[in-house]
């Protein structure tokens, strides 16, 4: 069975890590937009993943950052064309989900992009995740908005405080797979005895 994990938090709560330790794909509604990014800097694919690059200087831009240039593409498209650099990763989504893929969403941030996962029909699990000292609020404020959204369309919903170790979010993600297991069963159990 296809599902999505819909993890939402703050930056630099553990989201790319816990999603590292779960099955399926990590699907990123910013990744299009890095991709350009990236090409149009000559950095290698998946360089704006890390810290090191997104707060490298623009070449010919001083006192600019290529995570500046990401905010700047990420408000243009905000403002004039919301849905359009999404387009490639709901096609990826659809796809996925289509040949039974589980998908790990991991950047929402905007209600656009939670409807955008809710349309798409498929079973939702939502996972709060937080870390003391993490940089406050995920979602240009609209944490809290987008993660009731996803909520009321999910089959299970999980919280987690990443302040501990890496073993204690591996202890999470071994108790998320195996409780998303047992839904999956009782989703198999249903349809096949009916």
């Amino acid at each position: 069975m296809s599902y999505i994990i819909a993890i939402i938090a703050p930056s630099r709560s553990g989201k790319d890590t816990l999603a590292s330790m779960l099955p399926g794909k990590n699907i990123k509604f910013s990744s299009p937009m890095k991709r350009v990014l990236e090409e149009w800097g000559g950095l290698p694919e998946g360089a704006l993943e890390q810290d090191e690059y997104r707060n490298a200087e623009l070449p010919f831009t001083p006192g600019k950052t290529y995570l500046d240039a990401l905010i700047a593409t990420y408000h243009f498209f905000l403002d004039y064309a919301p849905l359009l650099p999404k387009a490639p990763v709901i096609k990826e989504m659809k796809y996925l989900l289509k040949w039974k893929k589980p998908i790990i969403c991991t950047d929402i941030r905007m209600m656009e992009e939670a409807q955008l996962i809710v349309d798409l029909k498929a079973p939702i699990f939502t996972v709060r995740l937080s870390r003391e000292g993490s940089e406050g609020e995920s979602s240009d404020g609209k944490a809290e908005e987008i993660l009731a959204l996803l909520k009321q369309h999910s089959i299970d919903d999980f919280e987690f405080d990443n302040s501990g170790t890496k073993a204690e979010l591996s202890g999470f993600a071994f108790s998320l797979k195996r409780q998303i297991d047992n839904v999956q069963k009782s989703f198999t159990w249903e349809t096949t005895t009916a």
